[in-house]
């Protein structure tokens, strides 16, 4: 089991900047950006292939599309069906609360209309 800490996921502009640096005149530049960018391949994958097995995608078809034998990547990534999935968001609906606080909405807006409608016109606002 490899028990070394995972690099810090980098920003997007930042990976950005390593791939400008990757594709630069400078060769020094060059070489460190290519070494940065490799150490953040690992965490890429990992996301990549959350993120396909999440949308309901097969082993098979991401190995295929990664050119890897689907065994080893599922052996390799066994973790990612271990971890919670994210559900949809529920569809709303229209219950008892919900029409309840509709019509409280559309009272308090015509009230305030009302309001609007006596402080723009000669009425005095407090009764004397």
């Amino acid at each position: 089991m490899n028990t070394t800490p995972r690099p810090r996921p980098r920003p997007r502009h930042e990976l950005s900047c390593l791939i400008d640096d990757v594709l630069g005149e400078d060769a020094k530049a060059a070489l460190i950006a290519l070494r940065q960018f490799g150490n953040e391949l690992d965490w890429l994958e990992e996301r990549v292939i959350t993120r396909a097995r999440a949308d309901g995608w097969s082993w098979r078809p991401i190995g295929r599309l990664l050119n890897v034998d689907h065994s080893s990547l599922s052996r390799r990534f066994r973790h990612v069906d271990r971890a919670p999935r994210l559900r949809p968001a529920p569809e709303p609906s229209w219950g008892q609360a919900d029409t309840a606080a509709w019509f409280r909405l559309q009272r308090h807006s015509r009230l305030r209309a009302e309001l609007a409608a006596w402080e723009q016109g000669p009425f005095d606002l407090v009764p004397w």
